[in-house]
């Protein structure tokens, strides 16, 4: 169970700097879809995935903002050696880098107890990619999207106090289907880095070189590539929303919708991983989201009508019984009472007719009695 942020001290300065500062690499097209799933969810997790969505686009953005592999492996250690402070049980705030992110995250940490070992997976698998600039294998980069992603809504998990193993399941598929979409997503931004992220195996398969994906050349060849790649995506996905999670992992599980965006796109170009439509942002992703965010709570209220409905058939219809019963008992009670008058009647007017006819009888008596007389 976990405590209110206000009482820790996660906003005891203005929540602005955390919205900003994710705002300012959104608007920049780095995390622009998680954020939108980010605001879409309630206010005890918001603020705490907003700094953990800030760490993890510092971390991935280090290889981007330099090409020289030193540097980048310079700033990875930076945020290694800062995160290995973090869980020191001596560390206070003043000791944490002078960096906004890092000492959000220290407040969260304290907060909400996030486990190391996810928060390091996101440097290392960073770490390991810069140094080995290509996949070898599909199997390589669903290890890859397990640790830099999947790590992610582990960490959103446990913010949320959801320890279901079917959730955790699901976080898996779907971090390595947004991983292997991500993957197709920068082949054409990679490409002008001179890097070639498609793994090596599917390539060869198809007698693709890597000439081919820098000069972003389209053919039949490359669109069988793009297609088998996709289609392990798209299955990690299908896999992810077969699984019944709690409540609290629905909104986290939020970015699914955008995946499922990319994909179907993907599908109606064709597997043209180069059309230049793929490079547009939706303009109607965020009502998606928003729809699929609010969806499940107008499912709960038609679920809370209809019972309501039910129960107020069942009661109308025991109204009615109740009314129907008592009509027959006051049917059968004026009938009672009917019978019950008429016979009553009927005696008297017997009792009536016996006394005439004794009076009849005394008075012929009496008649003969004189007449004998």
């Amino acid at each position: 169970m976990y405590v209110a942020e206000e009482a820790f001290g996660i906003l005891d300065q203005p929540i602005y700097r955390i919205f900003w500062y994710f705002m300012y690499f959104a608007d920049r097209q780095h995390d622009y879809e998680n954020f939108l799933a980010t605001l879409l969810m309630t206010k005890s997790l918001r603020s705490p995935a907003f700094v953990l969505r800030a760490f993890n686009v510092e971390v991935a953005r280090v290889q981007d903002l330099t090409s020289d592999s030193q540097t980048a492996a310079f700033r990875l250690q930076f945020w290694h050696d800062a995160l290995k402070g973090m869980f020191n049980k001596e560390q206070t705030l003043k000791d944490v880098p002078a960096n906004p992110v890092a000492q959000e995250l220290f407040k969260v940490c304290c907060c909400y107890g996030l486990q190391r070992r996810h928060l390091e997976k996101l440097i290392t698998s960073r770490s390991n990619m810069n140094k080995a600039k290509y996949f070898k294998s599909l199997e390589d980069i669903e290890k890859y999207a397990e640790d830099s992603v999947s790590s992610v809504y582990y960490l959103l998990l446990g913010i949320g106090g959801v320890k279901d193993v079917h959730a955790d399941h699901a976080a898996s598929h779907l971090g390595k289907a947004q991983g292997i979409t991500n993957i197709l997503r920068s082949v054409h931004v990679s490409s002008r880095q001179k890097i070639v992220f498609l793994p090596m195996d599917i390539l060869m398969k198809y007698q693709l070189s890597q000439e081919n994906v820098l000069r972003c050349t389209d053919s039949e060849q490359m669109r069988n590539a793009v297609f088998e790649i996709a289609s392990r995506a798209n299955s990690h996905l299908e896999k992810a929303r077969k699984i019944n999670v709690p409540e609290t992992a629905r909104q986290i599980f939020l970015p699914a919708t955008a995946v499922h965006n990319y994909l179907t796109k993907l599908q109606k170009r064709n597997f043209n991983i180069f059309d230049r439509s793929l490079f547009q942002a939706s303009p109607i992703l965020p009502f998606k989201l928003y729809y699929n965010r609010c969806d499940r709570y107008d499912k709960s209220d038609r679920h809370y009508k209809y019972d309501n409905s039910e129960r107020h058939d069942i009661s109308d219809r025991h109204d009615r019984s109740d009314r129907h019963d008592r009509s027959d008992l006051r049917d059968k009670y004026d009938k009672s009472d009917r019978h019950d008058s008429c016979d009553r009647h009927d005696k008297h007017d017997n009792s009536d007719r016996h006394d005439r006819s004794d009076r009849r009888d005394k008075h012929d008596r009496h008649d003969k009695y004189d007449k004998s007389n």
